[in-house]
């Protein structure tokens, strides 16, 4: 028996990885052509994801009532007699999502006029919402009308803006809403969109859609296998997809490159430099001035930006700019500060570092309020890199 995901693109899918962890055979399909795909259809179930949601539901001999009531399917299974019948398992995913979300009595604001925005709809209905906003490029109502709801309570964002890779992009200025007591992001890679870090930033709870993504995928599971699977632990699933990037920052010449080449080997990781990809720093800032280097500095962190499970260690200013700071911080990272004495720091081809101390007092601030680990690399590095390492996997 045969199942999948179908949808376009699907490079940034978790599915296939969700679904064999729950003891699913499960391919992933990019399918530019719906009819064709469906005429040559040879499979058990599948999921269905972006642009298909709606689509599919032309195909389909039958709805459950859930489905139908939604107009949006994500998950379609064959029966016995050889029907296809939809179901909409994101509609308990986002459930299980926004379990801590208060909807009674909630003025809801929805981003968004597609498949998820309609389940996202029937949920908040369901929920009791005192009034629900859909907002959307071509609806009743647009973005430029958001002034007019500034009193929502809560925003859920179902459209794709600020997924992986363009992480940059941020579909709503919060600063309209006044009232905000939650943000629900549905996207789920990047671990915190700029939508979900601005939230937070602001003091506001706000959440990604990874659990949602694991829950309804549990349930797609009970449909496609005639099962029931309650027991099974989505939060361990969660966590085991929740792959951090830890990001060594510090003063120039502390060490971090080292360090980070050798927590990366330690941990199995992937590693990247931002100062080796950049080229040359002290030859592009004596060229070309500091003001061309930070921004040629700020494209590398942006191409990083997506990467998971990696060690990333970046230049000393680099959280001078709060935007590499959101950038950074996309994937669910810990910052490790490296502490160095100042008259120990290597200074060779470092043309911003003349005076130490000044620089120092600069960034210390900064350095400090991001800093999730500190260690102290005045002795061996490998001692430092230990240090870190049983912090990390304490």
């Amino acid at each position: 028996m045969k199942y999948g995901l179908i949808g376009y693109p699907l490079g940034q899918s978790y599915s296939k990885e969700i679904h064999e962890k729950l003891g699913l055979d499960y391919q992933l399909m990019e399918v530019e052509n719906l009819d064709v795909f469906m005429k040559s259809l040879d499979f058990q179930g599948f999921n269905v994801t972006i642009p298909y949601k709606e689509k599919i539901i032309a195909y389909l001999d039958s709805l459950d009532e859930k489905a139908d009531e939604i107009g949006a399917v994500n998950t379609v299974v064959r029966q016995k007699d050889g029907s296809l019948k939809g179901y909409n398992t994101d509609y308990y995913g986002l459930k299980y999502l926004m379990r801590n979300v208060q909807i009674k009595n909630s003025k809801v604001a929805i981003l968004g006029s597609g498949g998820t925005s309609h389940t996202a709809q029937a949920l908040c209905r369901d929920f009791g919402a005192s009034e629900i906003i859909v907002i959307s490029r071509k609806g009743e109502i647009t973005y430029e009308d958001c002034s007019k709801y500034e009193d929502a309570d809560v925003l859920i964002n179902t459209t794709p803006v600020g997924m992986s890779p363009k992480v940059d992009e941020i579909p709503i200025n919060l600063d309209v809403f006044t009232s905000l007591k939650a943000v629900v992001d549905v996207i789920y890679n990047p671990l915190e969109t700029a939508l979900v870090y601005e939230a937070r930033k602001r003091g506001i709870y706000a959440i990604n859609g990874l659990e949602m993504l694991v829950a309804q995928a549990l349930f797609a599971e009970e449909i496609f296998l005639n099962i029931k699977l309650e027991d099974l632990d989505i939060s361990e699933i969660v966590n085991s997809l929740h792959k951090i990037n830890i990001v060594i920052i510090g003063m120039p010449g502390c060490g971090k490159s080292t360090v980070g080449k050798l927590l990366a080997d330690k941990l199995k990781m992937d590693f990247y430099d931002s100062d080796i990809l950049l080229g040359n720093p002290g030859e592009i800032i004596e060229n070309c001035g500091e003001k061309e280097f930070r921004l040629r500095e700020r494209e590398v962190i942006k191409s990083l930006s997506p990467k998971n499970n990696s060690v990333v260690a970046v230049g000393g200013g680099s959280l001078l700019l709060e935007d590499n700071i959101r950038l950074l911080r996309a994937n669910g990272t810990k910052f490790v500060l490296v502490l160095r004495d100042l008259d120990k720091l290597d200074q060779a081809n470092r043309p911003l570092s003349k005076d130490l101390q000044a620089l120092w007092e600069a960034r210390k601030d900064i350095y400090y309020m991001n800093a999730d680990i500190i260690v102290e690399n005045n002795g061996s590095i490998s001692e430092c890199v230990e240090k870190i390492y049983e912090i990390i996997s304490d």
